[in-house]
């Protein structure tokens, strides 16, 4: 069992490492011009998916970084993104896990009914600095008020292409 001591300077390390690959994959996404604009939250009423290593990241700016009120808020959404969460999925086990068409069914219906991201406060990103890597790899690069009428809509597929670039350094210190 890892010391106290060694489990600070390993999440330190997972910290470092995560904001490695956020400045990586930003530097590749600078070359997919954007339509996206301040104050447009189309792209975040949906699925949100948070890679285990940018949690401590998030978590920690959350604690540290966020004013009382926002954090206040950012926790009471989360809370309630969760109890939607477990009412719309089915008990998983280890022997019976998720899907990936359920998890698939999940999403568009998210985007249906327009689930709002837990992080998203007064129609800003709450983290925007410390946003998950599949936010940051989510351009729409033409007719952004189409995000209006057309929920959903697929991102410039550079994005995810990018976004499979900055995994080699992810897994190198995940593991």
């Amino acid at each position: 069992m890892p010391s106290p001591a060694e489990i600070k300077k390993l999440v330190f390390y997972i910290k470092n490492q995560a904001k490695v690959a956020q400045s990586d994959l930003d530097n590749r996404m600078s070359e997919v011009p954007k339509a996206c604009q301040a104050g447009c939250d189309a792209c975040c009423h949906q699925m949100v998916s948070v890679h285990t290593w940018e949690e401590e990241l998030i978590g920690s700016y959350i604690e540290t970084s966020l004013h009382a009120k926002t954090k206040a808020q950012v926790r009471k959404q989360m809370l309630e993104w969760w109890r939607y969460l477990k009412s719309a999925l089915r008990p998983s086990t280890r022997d019976n896990p998720i899907s990936l068409q359920e998890v698939q069914q999940l999403s568009l219906h998210m985007i249906q009914q327009r689930i709002m991201c837990p992080f998203l406060v007064d129609k800003k990103c709450s983290i925007y600095s410390v946003r998950p890597a599949m936010c940051r790899a989510h351009v729409v690069p033409d007719e952004p008020e189409r995000c209006m009428t057309d929920p959903g809509r697929v991102g410039d597929l550079r994005g995810g292409m990018h976004m499979m670039a900055t995994w080699p350094r992810v897994a190198t210190f995940a593991l």
